[in-house]
């Protein structure tokens, strides 16, 4: 029962109890819902009163805790699910009801789910207790607007970034600092840091604090502790420093940045940990001065300076913060010069662009830009940025030494050390060195504190511009300074003003006069740079400054110093430097004087009242021009402590001579006692005494030059201390020069004996020069190097090497490399033999490399280069790969990299791809110069993509390489965005810029993106025709300059009309590529232009063009080469900004209008004409017209190579405004200027007139007053050989400025003038380029008198006709003096009459010994060359040695001997290079025997139509066989030498082992070869008449070099060759064969031709009797195949029987036809068909037909569609030709392609009518050249049209071109105006 009873308790259980839940779903249905609702506004309640204290938290600033806004979600979820449980429309279906019965089920789900929705509302708001509602958020460093530009992107501030963010990732920084100009935007950096530090979460915390130059510890205390969260309840600045040091390190990393410190700030007062305190602690520092940033243990280097915005980056923040109102096209670019004006000043900017901001008006903008370009253009935010710098120097030391430099800005640290010492501003110094000392401290806390720009090498004193206003008006205000600064408006100060003056600097102003003497009790600093020379100083101007204390006059001409220097009793310093300075006797009052200084005045002798100075501590004599010191002045002057002597040429005194002599010698040196710094350059090396030891030892500072190879600019830093050595003497051993070694930092070595046994620790260059016997340059000693940073080693020819691999690493220091003319150098760094593997060491610090004519060097590039960032290679011949793959990757670091004259090279990059490193290097290389490579095929080997980046591009120039077919690989031009000029010139085979991606599976065409360049040129490219292949984009918005010239194929510009047009003529089959650019896209925005006709006439047709050129200053118009090419002019008239204008290498008669043509004024007025190559000008402005209004303003006139100009200008003109004149190459001018236009040239600073045959004088026309050039400074006349006097005119001439005149090669110019001329501030007359060249005679009349009677100009000539210079013959056959021509290289002798029987008298062959090159034709009287009979009557017993290289002579039928006497006793010949005589009947031999000997540099012999019996004469004395050994003959070539039988008479042997071209023709008594020994084991015998009776050959077979690659033989020899040459090797190398009088039929031999002549390439045949060179098919079995595919060119001449070259039925497949690539036929009068009429030349390059009467046609239509690779052919005198190209009958009418052919010649064809008479159209692709002369019945090219896209024009005469649009109306056009000339000459008979 029990049992039973729990059974059912559990059915119950499971049953009845679950059943009764759910029927109280059912039941109580109401209650759930009535319980849900209550609950939720108990809920909605809840969350009420939460809102309310969230509302209350935010309002406070607090952001709110996550779990309560978790909560306040849940709560609105929860609400959201009741309320629309609560409002479910079902509803209604569940309540009871009389009239319904309720849906239970749905009753059930829904009361189920309010009980479930009730109890989760009680759960949720279970969980409201909250113990805070909200919390205060952490400070951020970077407020989200704090920046007013964070979208901008500047280059020099991103680059900046990365390296500091780099630094604070550093491990091993702990300390960053930011320095720069107050403004520059160092706060506005460290902020993008920091928002970059916490993107990238660098570390946990970064705060911010303003330290300010007066520093708070609270309030910065208090800034730091808000970014932590911190509340201090300490009060104590220590105690609140210990909490924040301990919140400090709970941070695991931590950034602090501290901006705007001035002065030292104690951390740890501020509660900051330091050094390793907190190794995750790290500090970013900004400052004004560096200096604080080192106090603060910055180090150096992780201290960055923020330099001021270029000039795009100031623009875009301008643009930025101005908005849009710069883009009103009505400010034109006045908001771009505002920008400018900010000078790059975020500050500034952001000032001035915010004042402009929305102001539209010109007038405002003008105004901004004036006050800007003012004095007082500094706004008040710039200049209280700069006061608190100013402010917070050290010292007013500081602050007077910072003032005085803002006056004379661009001085060197000497020139400001000379005026401080003066002005006492250098306090508690005791000696010139103290003071030199002190000063550079303070200049470095200049730099630091970013007032100073950085003191570069060359010691200049730079500021910014506005840093110098500033400091300017500080100077002015404070310290009454007056200042004027290249104006002449400006006036003089007050007397009022002047009684207050400290300094008055006149800096560069052309004043006419000085004010009246000035009273200035309180002047310490007088400076007046002259800007006028002849400017008088009054004799008593000085009188009212009694407190000077320095003195600076600067470019004046002093004929006497002022007599009242006696009143400067407190004169400390006086400079007169580049001042003409003549009687000094007055400075000797100044008895107080410590500094002189007269640096580059001109003076011929020290004054000897230098001497009583007894005060001077420093004397300047550098760049003086002193040529005399009197003896004791240097010695009298016992305190001097610097001495500066540099750049002179000083007469020093032997003092080992016995002689007295007045000049100094070097020995007073020893009477200096306190001499510590010296400057000295001695030419010759006896000067120099050899008991200067111990004056050598007290020297602190020196620089010296001993020798005369020395240039003294080649001293680049004139802090160091430099020895230049030449002395020839072991240099341990003579005056006390190893005092000196011991501490040289430069040292520079030539031709000096020995080094040995010397430390140089402190050498900082080392250069090594023309050490002859060096072959090892390193020893033990090497460890010595550790300090040098530069190395150059030039023409050490027994060097192989320079480095070992293991001294690596002594040179941690070398910084600069240069290697030169070291011939033996296969490597740089050797290998060094070692047995134990060593790891690889590099330079640490090596940044440049240069290396200049290795001929051996095989490698460029070492793996210990990596840190290079300049890389320049010169003429290396033997290297072929620049950057070989092994040296991947070491070359990342190079920016700079240049190639040019390496012929061999091929590859610049060779790139491997590394499968196991698949991750892209990017290099850093910005600029590449490739120039001069031929052989260049590929830059990169592969497509760099994946292996190198080369992104970062920015100058890449590109000449001189005629393999290199394309630029860029694709993947490198896609990512060039840097890229800002591009030069690509002279490459010939150049097709695009980029090559096209071949592998590319782009379905749209590519934009190439280059949107920083601005520069592009292009020239001498004839086959460029495009940017890239396909269609693409190009975009170059930056563009300012574009320059194309010479590039024939390339279009330039389409229109916005034609853009979419496509390239494409279907018809025709004509493609051209898409050109470069939209114009209306690009020219906008250009300055610069240069253009061909083409693109110009297209352009200037466009509609509006005149807008398209709002900006262009610079326009060049280039190739109108037709006879009625007219210049464009009226695009002058519309180009209103246009400066300069070019016109070169066209056809114009005029530029400019013509008297008549002129109408109203035009708005251009260019201020640069350039003319260039213009053959046709006759004149630029017409006779009897006044000057164009174009050139009213003209300043700059450059006319070069206008041989048809006999003009410059119209006589009447006036050239008010032009300074500089400049004419080249005008063989037409006989004068340059007349009078009247020489009156108005007031201005003109420079004349420079050169290579003008004609011109014999430069002014012209009837005195008329006189002319005054009141501003030329220099004069340059060089080779004008018709030249007489620069003026005829008895005109006073007066040149008051002009300080430079330089003749050259005038040999005619007998005076100057003929009136009276004035030249008061020139001394001398420059003979040549260089400064040490010239001569003076008191006045110029004199000085050019002079000249011309010492033959002067002689003795500059290089190259001399003599027949142009018949006044010589008195000269030639009298007296000549050594000098006359000691600088001739090359002379030519051509119908002289004036000569004698010898040509060179004993006394010409004494002078000539520089002559090189000799060429003597048609002097009839000549019988001897030169006079050696004369020579030994003179007894001239010294054997003289000749330069002669070539001896050419020609046409002198009695010519008999060359030396009249054998000259082996006086004279040598052993320098001769090349021989060539021709026409000379009477002469019998060449050479004497006894010359043989000397002859080993003989490299040609050419001897042609002469009597010459034998080459060399034979020697009567002796009888045994003589050895001829010719080691350098490479040419060997006689010609119709009728009576030559042999080399030479007597027994011989010839050896010429390096003979490379061997020709004999016509030379019937010459035998060639012998084959065997037997011919030379005949006896030897002559007859009565010394006739031989054997004759020897030139040369047994057996000995001929094996070198040989050029041979001409006659068909006996020929025959010789086959039948008894066994040695196949003899002729391997023979590439060019030539067979002449030759009868038989060539191809009987040919088939031998691959076993005697294995390699040959080109065949010529030449004077043969045969009719047909290669037979019927049945005969060409005889033609070997092999030779065939080798043989490339074909040449045939003189062959007058000649009838077919090939038999039509020769194969059409046969290789010789398939293979050949020219093919020339000159002068065969039968020929009667040049091939078979279906014969096809695949590779025919070169077709010329010359002289060929019976052809009249030249090949068949079927033939010339195989011509695809022809790209010249020429025919000419084929009288019978009718066409070209003969139409095959069944050929239809196809048109023919002459895809490639380039050059077009048609010449002398009487009968021609036509290119071709048929139906077919001709296509010329790439037509370029087309000549058509003699052709007077062509009357149409051809009977179809002719398509040649890039011909523009045809040259019909010698210089004349026409073009009339196509082909066929030019050749009508032709065939009109000749019939027309025709008639006119019959009209006239």
């Amino acid at each position: 029962m029990e049992i039973l009873i729990s059974i059912v308790g559990k059915i119950a259980e499971y049953t009845v109890v679950p059943i009764g839940r759910q029927a109280k779903y059912l039941i109580f249905y109401n209650g759930n819902f009535k319980t849900l609702k209550d609950h939720v506004g108990d809920l909605e309640a809840a969350r009420d009163r939460v809102l309310h204290s969230v509302e209350r938290e935010r309002g406070n600033g607090r952001e709110i805790e996550e779990d309560v806004l978790n909560w306040l979600e849940k709560v609105d979820g929860v609400i959201k699910e009741a309320n629309q449980l609560q409002n479910d429309s079902r509803n209604a279906n569940v309540r009871c009801s009389p009239w319904s019965f309720p849906n239970l089920i749905l009753r059930h789900q829904l009361s189920r789910n309010a009980t479930k929705i009730a109890n989760n509302v009680v759960e949720v708001q279970g969980k409201e207790k909250f113990n805070s509602f909200g919390h205060l958020p952490p400070l951020d460093v970077v407020a989200s607007s704090s920046s007013t530009r964070d979208g901008e992107m500047y280059d020099t501030r991103e680059s900046l970034k990365k390296d500091i963010v780099k630094a604070l990732g550093d491990s091993t920084s702990c300390n960053i600092g930011i320095y720069g100009l107050g403004g520059v935007g160092k706060t506005t950096l460290v902020e993008k840091v920091a928002q970059i530090a916490k993107e990238h979460k660098l570390f946990d915390k970064v705060v911010k604090a303003e330290v300010s130059k007066k520093p708070d510890i609270r309030r910065i205390q208090g800034e730091i502790a808000d970014f932590l969260g911190l509340r201090f309840e300490e009060e104590s600045i220590p105690g609140r420093a210990e909490r924040l040091r301990q919140r400090i390190k709970m941070e695991i990393s931590f950034l602090i940045i501290l901006d705007n410190i001035w002065t030292l700030l104690d951390l740890k007062e501020l509660g900051i940990p330091v050094g390793y305190e907190h190794n995750g602690c790290k500090l970013l520092m900004t400052s004004r001065n560096q200096d604080v940033l080192l106090q603060m243990d910055v180090p150096k280097d992780f201290t960055f300076k923020v330099e001021l915005m270029s000039e795009n980056e100031s623009w875009s923040l301008f643009q930025f913060m101005a908005g849009d109102v710069v883009k009103d096209s009505n400010l034109k670019d006045l908001p771009f010069q505002v920008a400018r004006k900010c000078a790059g000043l975020p500050l500034r900017v952001v000032t001035v662009a915010c004042a402009m901001k929305n102001k539209k008006d010109v007038r405002s903008w003008k105004y901004a830009l004036r006050k800007l370009e003012s004095h007082d253009s500094l706004d008040v935010l710039t200049y209280s940025a700069l006061e608190l710098s100013y402010d917070s120097l050290d010292s007013d030391e500081m602050r007077d030494l910072f003032l005085l430099f803002s006056l004379l800005p661009g001085n060197d640290v000497l020139y400001f050390l000379k005026v401080a010492m003066g002005l006492d501003i250098l306090k508690h110094v005791n000696t010139v060195d103290d003071a030199r000392n002190r000063l550079y401290t303070m200049i470095e806390s200049l730099e630091a504190s970013c007032l100073l720009l950085e003191v570069k090498v060359d010691g200049k004193i730079q500021m910014h511009d506005f840093v110098c206003e500033f400091a300017i008006s500080i100077a002015c205000r404070d310290k009454h300074v007056f200042l004027m600064k290249q104006r002449d408006d400006q006036e003089w100060p007050t007397n009022a003003f002047l009684q207050r003056c400290t300094h008055i600097v006149v800096n560069h102003c052309h004043m006419h006069e000085l004010p009246q003497t000035i009273d200035c009790p309180n002047i310490k600093f007088f400076c007046l740079a002259s800007g006028n020379r002849s400017l008088k100083i009054p004799d008593d101007y000085f009188e009212g400054m009694g407190s000077l204390r320095v003195l600076d006059l600067t470019c004046l001409n002093l004929s006497s110093l002022p007599t009242l220097f006696q009143f400067l009793t407190d004169l400390q310093t006086l400079c007169l430097n580049f001042c003409v300075l003549e009687n000094m006797d007055a400075i000797e009052a100044l008895k107080n004087l410590k500094i002189l200084c007269l640096w580059n005045s001109s003076m011929i002798k020290l004054p000897r009242q230098i001497g009583q100075l007894t005060q001077l501590r420093m004397l300047d004599l550098r760049s003086s021009g002193i040529d005399v010191i009197p003896h004791n002045i240097i010695s009298s002057l016992t305190k001097l402590e610097e001495l500066y002597m540099g750049n002179t040429s000083i007469n020093w005194e032997d003092v080992s001579s016995t002689v007295h002599n007045e000049n100094a010698s070097l020995s007073e040196l020893r009477k200096l006692p306190k001499l510590t710094a010296l400057e000295l350059q001695i030419r010759e090396t006896w000067m120099l005494p050899r008991d200067l030891q111990l004056v050598f030892e007290k020297l602190e500072r020196y620089k010296i030059a001993i020798g005369d190879v020395w240039d003294w600019s080649d001293i680049k830093d004139g802090t160091l201390k430099t020895l230049m050595l030449k002395l020839g003497t072991n240099i341990h051993l003579e005056h006390g020069i190893k005092a000196l070694i011991k501490g040289v930092e430069n040292l520079y070595l030539d031709d000096v004996d020995g080094i040995q046994n010397v430390e140089f620790p402190n050498l900082d260059t080392l250069k090594l020069s023309s050490l002859l016997n060096l072959n090892k340059i390193w020893d033990d000693n090497h460890q010595s190097m550790c300090n040098l940073t530069s190395l150059i080693v030039d023409y050490c020819v027994g060097l192989k090497y320079l480095f070992l691999s293991t001294l690596v690493e002594s040179f941690m220091n070398l910084k600069h490399l240069e290697i030169s003319n070291c011939p033996m150098m296969e490597e740089i760094i050797a290998k060094e033999d070692r047995n134990n593997a060593l790891k690889e060491v590099h330079f640490l610090k090596l940044e440049k490399i240069i290396l200049k004519d290795m001929d051996n060097l095989k490698s460029i590039w070492h793996r210990q280069f990596k840190t290079s960032k300049l890389l320049e290679v010169n003429n290396c011949k033997k290297i072929v790969v620049v950057f070989p793959s092994s040296v991947q990757n070491t070359y990342k670091e190079l920016e700079k990299l240049e190639v040019t004259k390496c012929a061999l090279v091929e590859e610049i990059f060779e790139l491997n791809f590394n499968e196991n490193n698949s991750e892209e290097v990017k290099t850093h290389l910005k600029e590449v110069t490739i120039d001069g490579l031929s052989n260049l095929k590929k830059i990169w080997n592969r497509n760099p993509d994946g292996i190198l980046s080369f992104q970062n591009l920015i100058n890449v120039q590109l000449k001189h390489c005629s393999n290199l077919e394309y630029l860029l690989p694709f993947s490198v031009a896609t990512r060039c965005s840097q890229l800002k000029e591009l030069d690509i010139g002279c490459c010939g085979n150049m097709k695009q810029i980029v090559a096209e991606e071949k592998e590319s599976s782009m379905n749209e065409a590519p934009i190439f993106e280059f949107n920083q360049l601005t520069t592009l040129r292009l020239y001498n490219s004839n086959k460029l025709n495009g940017f890239y292949a396909g269609n693409h984009t190009l975009l170059c918005p930056s563009l300012k300059k574009f320059s194309v010239t010479k590039c024939a194929k390339l279009n330039l510009f389409r229109t916005l009309s034609t853009k979419n047009s496509n390239f494409q003529d279907d018809k025709l089959s004509v493609s051209t590529k898409q050109p470069l650019f939209i114009a209306e896209e690009v020219i906008p925005n250009l300055e610069m232009l240069k253009m061909p006709r083409a693109d110009a006439d297209m352009i200037l047709q466009t509609q509006n063009s005149s807008a398209l050129f709002s900006k262009m200053i610079w326009i060049s118009f280039s190739s109108y080469n037709t006879e009625d090419a007219t210049f464009p002019y009226w695009f002058l008239e519309n180009v209103h900004t246009l400066e300069t204008l070019v016109v070169e290498w066209s056809c114009f008669k005029k530029i400019f209008q013509d008297k008549g043509e002129i109408t109203e004024k035009t708005h251009t007025q260019i201020k640069n004409l350039i003319l260039h190559e213009l053959p046709k000008l006759q004149h630029i402005c017409e006779e009897g017209s006044q000057i164009d209004p174009v050139l009213e303003f003209l300043e700059c006139l450059e006319v070069l190579s206008c041989s048809s100009l006999t003009n410059l200008m119209p006589s009447s003109v006036t050239l008010n405004h032009l300074t500089q004149l400049e004419i080249i190459k005008c063989n037409g001018l006989k004068y340059l200027i007349t009078t009247p236009t020489a009156q108005s040239l007031d201005k003109l600073t420079v004349l420079k007139i050169k290579d003008c045959n004609s011109l014999e004088e430069v002014i012209t026309g009837l005195e008329n007053g006189d002319i005054a050039f009141i501003s030329l400074q220099i004069l340059k006349l060089e080779c004008l050989p018709r030249l007489i006097k620069f003026s005829s005119s008895k005109c006073f001439m007066k040149f008051p400025l002009l300080v430079e005149v330089i003749v050259i090669e005038c040999p005619r110019m007998k005076s100057f003038s003929t009136g009276n001329t004035s030249t008061p501030t020139l001394q001398k007359v420059k003979i040549a380029e260089n400064n040490s060249e010239w001569l003076w005679k008191g006045n110029l009349n004199n000085t050019i008198y002079n000249m011309f009677e010492k033959k002067v100009a002689f003795g500059k000539f290089k190259y001399l006709a003599l027949s142009d210079y018949p006044e010589l013959k008195d000269v030639w056959y009298g007296q000549l003096h050594c000098n006359v021509f000691c600088n001739l290289k090359h002379l030519v002798v051509e119908r002289c009459d004036f000569l004698s029987h010898v040509l060179f008298p004993s006394n010409v062959m004494q002078v000539l010994q520089t002559l090189e090159e000799l060429e003597v034709k048609d002097c009839d009287s000549l019988e001897a060359v030169f006079d050696v009979k004369g020579m030994k009557s003179q007894e001239i017993l010294i054997k003289q040695s000749t330069q002669l290289k070539r001896l050419s002579l020609s046409t002198l039928p009695k010519l008999k001997h060359i030396w009249n006497e054998d000259p082996h006793e006086n004279i040598s010949f052993g320098n001769l290079h090349k021989v060539d005589f021709s026409m000379c009947q009477s002469l019998l031999y060449v050479f004497p025997y006894s010359l043989c000997p000397n002859l080993g540099h003989l490299e040609m012999l050419e001897i042609s139509s002469c009597g010459v019996k034998e080459i060399v004469a034979m020697e009567e004395t002796v009888t045994m066989e003589i050895q001829f050994n010719f080691p350098q003959l490479k040419i060997m070539a006689l010609r119709r030498l009728s009576n030559l039988k042999s080399f030479y008479q007597g027994k011989h042997t010839l050896d010429c082992p390096l003979l490379k071209t061997f020709n004999v023709y016509r030379c019937e008594a010459l035998r060639m070869f012998s084959f065997n020994n037997s011919d030379l084991q005949q006896p030897y015998s002559v007859d009565e008449n010394q006739d031989m009776l054997f004759q020897q050959p030139l040369f047994c077979i057996e000995k001929l070099s094996p070198n040989l690659e050029e041979l001409a033989v006659n068909g006996t020899d020929m025959l010789g060759i086959l039948n008894g040459c066994h040695q196949e090797n003899i002729f391997h190398k023979v590439e060019f064969l030539r067979l002449q009088l030759f009868d038989e039929t060539p191809t009987i031999f040919m088939n031998d031709f691959h076993i005697i002549f294995p390699n040959l390439k080109e065949f010529q045949v030449r004077n043969s009797s045969f009719e047909i060179l290669f037979p019927t098919k049945g005969a060409t079995d005889h033609l070997n195949m092999k030779i065939s595919k080798q043989m490339r060119m074909l040449m045939l001449f003189e062959l007058e029987k000649l009838e077919f070259i090939w038999h039509e039925d020769f194969p059409l497949d046969h290789p010789l036809l398939q293979h050949l690539e020219s093919l020339l036929v000159f002068n065969c009068p039968s020929l009667i068909s040049l091939v078979p009429s279906s014969t096809s030349f695949t590779n025919l390059t070169k077709l010329e037909v010359d002289d060929c009467k019976e052809l009249i046609y030249l090949i068949t239509s079927s033939t010339a569609k195989s011509l695809v690779q022809l790209k010249t052919l020429i025919i000419m005198n084929c009288e019978k030709m009718l066409d070209v190209v003969k139409i095959d009958e069944e050929k239809g009418e196809e048109d023919i392609i002459f895809e490639n052919l380039e050059y077009l010649k048609l010449t002398s064809l009487s009968s021609l009518r036509s290119f071709c008479y048929g139906k077919q159209v001709f296509i010329f692709p790439s037509l370029l050249f087309f000549i058509v002369k003699g052709c007077p019945q062509m009357k149409r090219f051809s009977s179809q049209v002719t398509v040649a896209p890039y011909l523009t024009r045809i040259q019909v005469e010698e210089n004349n071109m026409l073009w009339k649009g196509d082909l066929n109306t030019t050749i009508e056009q032709l065939f009109i105006d000749k019939n027309y000339d025709d008639m006119n000459d019959n009209d006239v008979v």
